[in-house]
């Protein structure tokens, strides 16, 4: 659908859109680009979440879980790394604890940010 812009953009003249358009292509083809996940409390963001990565590493309930900014990003092997904001380094955790650090009800880390990660 972005490549279909493509030409329209082009046909506009206006030189700013048909770059934005080209970079983005050029994101999507190396596999790296970023998705936000953004909504209402409950809403199922977190259930998407699980979905687009085949696995629920991201904990889910009736009630509001998530309570942290949780960034997912693509490697070779599962980990988990909490960064806090009292902490220069991050903290690697064992993926199935990541509960304990992004979940509302454990209250553990209400400065912490948590990277979920498959190492490369």
């Amino acid at each position: 659908m972005i490549r279909a812009v493509l030409p329209i953009a082009h046909t506009h003249g206006d030189e700013q859109p048909e770059q934005e358009i080209r970079t983005l292509l050029t994101r999507l083809a190396a596999g790296r680009f970023q998705l936000a996940v953004i909504g209402q409390t409950s809403r199922g963001k977190t259930t998407l979440m699980n979905a687009l990565l085949g696995e629920a590493y991201l904990p889910t309930g009736a009630l509001p879980m998530t309570s942290v900014v949780t960034t997912v990003r693509h490697g070779t092997r599962a980990r988990a790394l909490v960064r806090s904001h009292a902490a220069a380094l991050p903290m690697e955790v064992p993926v199935a604890e990541v509960a304990r650090f992004v979940a509302r009800e454990f209250g553990s880390c209400a400065q912490c940010e948590l990277e979920c990660a498959q190492e490369d």
